[in-house]
């Protein structure tokens, strides 16, 4: 089917899968942000209004920052540091970038779909928010689950 809208003004409704269980970063503030999040994606799969995507694109925004201020004051800036004096390279360092390319995409289709609800003057998809939820889902298990220990261990 040949469409010129925004994918997912352009894809059948479908049913949404509630979300999964979203593992425990070990640090509380962050496991409290990331049941922030999850209730306005709920919120958003009960309503479908764009309001309801607002307020989900709000919250990521808030979280993303906060997520990557303490990343960077508490994992990464340690990290540099040992690498400037030992050499070589680091892991943790090269997952910064993609971890932090995958908020940007993730707001960045918020901010998408939301226009396109709005221009048209209709709900957001149901494909779109169900997609939402299972980049939701992944994000916060293995992205956040992979800095889990380590960021627990400083903040100890």
């Amino acid at each position: 089917m040949a469409c010129d809208e925004p994918q997912s003004s352009c894809e059948e409704e479908v049913d949404i899968s509630p979300l999964s269980s979203i593992e425990s970063v070990k640090v509380d503030v962050l496991d409290e942000e990331h049941e922030q999040c999850a209730a306005a994606l709920n919120v958003l799969a009960h309503t479908l209004e764009p309001a309801a995507l607002d307020a989900v694109l709000r919250v990521f925004i808030r979280h993303f920052a906060h997520e990557e201020s303490l990343l960077e004051e508490h994992l990464y800036a340690v990290e540099e540091e040992r690498v400037k004096q030992d050499g070589g390279t680091s892991l943790l360092l090269d997952s910064r970038r993609s971890h932090f390319r995958d908020h940007e995409r993730m707001i960045q289709e918020v901010k998408v779909e939301h226009t396109r609800a709005i221009k048209n003057d209709s709900l957001v998809s149901s494909a779109f928010v169900n997609r939402l939820f299972r980049d939701f889902e992944h994000h916060a298990n293995m992205f956040d689950g992979h800095y889990a220990e380590g960021m627990a261990a400083a903040l100890a």
